[in-house]
């Protein structure tokens, strides 16, 4: 399997687990609120989509072999829809949350919810990125493995950045 295949399935894993605590957080809020919203799978089904094409394109990214502002490019535009989304249920759910007249113990908890929900949603691609598989070095044989000189084994070990 190739690297780019990898990150998008890491990425897109990444942001499926993020999505759908995040989406039973936004339940949390609706039944905190007593808001008796009938519960939608397509409605579930994109909120977590839209966290999958983020953490995809964040995961994916990191592994391109392409210019530091195309990675950010990227980022950006798989993440843009979560971002404004995000933004427009925090505004949204503190609004009503404001609007309702509860208790301040409750409205805290439900802003305290409203937050971390959001906060998922701007976390989502940087997990992604973290997430992505990096490739490592290849490792140099040591100079008695390929059959060079004692004096060339010497420069081996003085080159050598981990010894």
């Amino acid at each position: 399997m190739g690297r780019v295949t990898r990150a998008l399935l890491l990425g897109a894993a990444t942001g499926a687990v993020l999505g759908t605590m995040a989406r039973a957080l936004m339940r949390l809020v609706a039944i905190g609120m007593t808001i008796e919203t009938q519960f939608r799978v397509g409605a579930s089904l994109a909120i977590v989509a839209l966290f999958v094409v983020s953490g995809a394109g964040a995961c994916v990214a990191r592994v391109l072999d392409v210019s530091t502002r195309t990675r950010a490019l990227v980022v950006l535009g798989s993440s843009a829809p979560l971002a404004l989304m995000g933004t427009a249920f925090a505004i949204d759910e503190i609004g009503d949350v404001m609007d309702l007249e509860f208790t301040p113990p409750w409205t805290a908890e439900l802003l305290f919810l409203a937050s971390v929900i959001l906060a998922l949603m701007l976390a989502t691609p940087y997990a992604a990125w973290r997430a992505a598989p990096t490739e490592r070095p290849p490792v140099r044989p040591a100079p008695s493995e390929t059959g060079d000189e004692p004096l060339v084994a010497l420069r081996w070990l003085m080159d050598d950045p981990g010894g």
